[in-house]
Formats: C-alpha cells, sequence, structure tokens
C-alpha cells in the first residue's frame, strides 16, 4: 500500500498533499513526489484508523508477498513529510512508547498477520486459476457483486461501481476453512452485501469487520464466532468498510 518512499500507511489517509518544509524535527526536507493518491477522510479521525485498517487488510489478503514499512504497524505519522529519508530526527524514529490508538492498531495488524499464517487460500504458489491443467473447473476464486451475482466486464469496466467481493474456495488449499469471502464497501454509505455459497452445511463467521463499530482490540477475531449466516444471507458493510469471513 505504500513504499519505503512517500507517505507513511497513517499519512496516506490523513493527508491530502505533502508538507516538506514544516519545522524540525518534522522537516524540512526537499522533493517528494507531489501525486500521492492520498485523502485525509475529510479530517475525521474515525475514518483515518478505518482506511489504514482497509489497506492493512488487503495487504495481507492478497496472493503476493506483502510488504510493509517499519513503524506502519503502529500508525506512524511524520505529519504529511513524503520523503523523509534523510530526515534524522526523533519525529522519524520508530518509537516504543506508543498511545492507546497505536497499541490498538498494533493488535489489529498482529492479527492479520496471524490470520495470512492460518490459511494457506491467502499464498497461493500461482494466482488462483479457474481450471487445473486438464482444464477441470475448479474455480479457486470468484467475484461477486454486492446483490450476489457475479460481476461481467461492464462492471468491472465501470468507474461507477464501487462495491464488490470474492470468495476464495479453501479446500483447493487445504485450508482450514471451507472458503474466504472478502468484500469491500467503497461508497460513502452502507452496502448490503447478500452472502454466496459457502459449501454444504456451513455457515459464514465473521473475521473482521473495519467499520468504527468494531474498534478496539477485538476487532479481528481469529476464533471467528460470530455466525451471520449462510447463502443469500444479507450483510450491512459500513461505507469504505472491508469484511472479511470465513465459512466453516
Amino acid at each position: 500500500m505504500v513504499a519505503h518512499d512517500g507517505f507513511t500507511l497513517r499519512d496516506l489517509y490523513s493527508c491530502n498533499s505533502k508538507n516538506n518544509l514544516q519545522a524540525w524535527p518534522y522537516g524540512p526536507s526537499d522533493g517528494g513526489e507531489d501525486q500521492n493518491h492520498s485523502w485525509d477522510q475529510a479530517g475525521i479521525l474515525a475514518d483515518q484508523r478505518k482506511a489504514a485498517r482497509n489497506g492493512f487488510a488487503f495487504l495481507m489478503l492478497s496472493a503476493g508477498t506483502p510488504m510493509f514499512n517499519g513503524g506502519d504497524e503502529t500508525l506512524r505519522s511524520i505529519r504529511c513529510n513524503n520523503n523523509a529519508y534523510n530526515l534524522d530526527s526523533s519525529a522519524n524514529w520508530l518509537s516504543t512508547s506508543l498511545t492507546t490508538e497505536q497499541t490498538v492498531f498494533k493488535t489489529y495488524v498482529q492479527n492479520m498477520i496471524a490470520f495470512r499464517r492460518q490459511h494457506p487460500a491467502l499464498r497461493p504458489a500461482n494466482f488462483y486459476s479457474a481450471s487445473d491443467t486438464n482444464g477441470n473447473v475448479m474455480e479457486q476464486l470468484r467475484w461477486f457483486k454486492p446483490d450476489g451475482t457475479v460481476p461481467d466486464s461492464a462492471y468491472f469496466s465501470s468507474g461507477d461501481n464501487h462495491a464488490l467481493a470474492y470468495r476464495i474456495d479453501g479446500t483447493e488449499f487445504s485450508d482450514p476453512s471451507s472458503a474466504i469471502y472478502v468484500a469491500y464497501n467503497g461508497w460513502s454509505a452502507n452496502v448490503d452485501f447478500t452472502l454466496p455459497w459457502p459449501g454444504a452445511g456451513k455457515s459464514w463467521y465473521r473475521v473482521t469487520d473495519t467499520c468504527p463499530w468494531a474498534e478496539g482490540s477485538g476487532q479481528v477475531d481469529l476464533n471467528a464466532a460470530v455466525n451471520v449466516g449462510g447463502e443469500y444471507a444479507r450483510y450491512g458493510l459500513c461505507g469504505r468498510g472491508v469484511l472479511v469471513l470465513v465459512a466453516r
């Protein structure tokens, strides 16, 4: 989501533009990219934290090898300085003294890493395939619209669509869960997602909902204790939120 240069994960979602000429210890520094694809979430702190949770969730749910900067696990901020490489100051050092906000986010990060480690379906040797080498249909991954139907190319191509979900077939990877379902609501308001088939005789259980109502040390439930229903059940997801479910 971020790299070794540019904004930190926290600043990506709390800054509209770079601020590299501020006073010590947060600056000054020269250079830095002007096009950062960042947004301060209208200055709403809870939404900034939610966006950071989304970013880290997508990183841990991606099939590729995840990379994040030291300090992103504790919401480190350099107050919008996006080129602090040579800024040898306390503001740019990693601190071991964490606020409550930082401690809560660190717990979230630790649990999302643990969730990734638990599920080989999130770590395929090759990208998900629709068939095996003999041409047999496997459907390792299937995309869904919020209404539970499968999107076509027109849906994917339209910039007016901002909600999407997918289901990974865990049985193809000897995963402890028969399926993993991930939904993202990119709209500003709540969207109801109709859940797909979890497997014969199985239900969907919630691992995490990144929305503010769930914020806290238990935002990621590695035991997935809450049953949210089976096929055709509806789940209301807040604006710009991420949902992760497992089937069992």
